[in-house]
């Protein structure tokens, strides 16, 4: 009764990788019902393929890692398979299940993320199609996101820049000024940079 409860999917595995069990939310997003899914082999029916349409050998799957490393494997860029061969993007993590001391399969928690993808799209058009470099900031003054729309690279280097803020603290002004700079370099300021260096033409650029 717990498990249906939840909004997320919860399913367990055996040390072959079937499932042993099914909550409602997991079967109904995999689009079975709980008992189809029981004795089967979970990579084969929901993960046989990357986001991008490869194959997906069962050696490398992080959910069947759990159980033969025993350490807990964490994912936010995969992609579960529906039984009407649709995908939808995931984040989850799976845990080795320990029972008298023995492991003896893993059981998976994950998130559906297409809302949140579907957000971030509806977002990221107005975005690249504005005429000048971006900086969006919450509301403590911590940049979220920056970009510049004529360079990818550029985008690629001001998102790892905000990461790099949102745990180094710095002040914004000091970001936006390195993002500034490169906006106004040109193409041979859009290599990566680490976060050191983007001060480093934060300081340049006010002098």
């Amino acid at each position: 009764m717990l498990l249906d409860s939840t909004g997320e999917g919860i399913c367990g595995v055996d040390l072959e990788g079937r499932f042993t069990f099914v909550n409602k939310t997991a079967a109904l997003l995999f689009g079975y019902k709980p008992h189809e899914l029981l004795g089967k082999p979970m990579h084969k029916l929901v993960h046989h393929h990357r986001p991008d349409g490869t194959p997906y050998p069962n050696k490398d799957c992080p959910v069947y890692r759990a159980f033969r490393t025993g350490q807990t494997q964490r994912v936010e860029d995969e992609v579960f398979w529906r039984r009407d061969t649709t995908a939808f993007p995931i984040a989850y993590s799976s845990y080795p299940l320990i029972e008298g001391g023995t492991i003896t399969g893993a059981v998976v928690v994950f998130s559906d993320l297409s809302e949140r993808t579907r957000t971030e799209k509806r977002f990221q058009a107005p975005l690249e199609s504005a005429p000048d470099a971006l900086v969006i900031v919450d509301q403590t003054g911590k940049i979220v996101l920056s970009m510049h729309p004529e360079d990818q690279c550029a985008i690629r280097m001001f998102k790892a820049g905000a990461a790099a803020y949102l745990t180094k603290g710095s002040a914004p002004e000091e970001l936006v000024a390195a993002v500034k700079k490169v906006c106004d370099g040109g193409q041979a300021a859009c290599e990566p940079v680490s976060w050191g260096e983007a001060r480093a033409l934060a300081s340049a650029d006010r002098h």
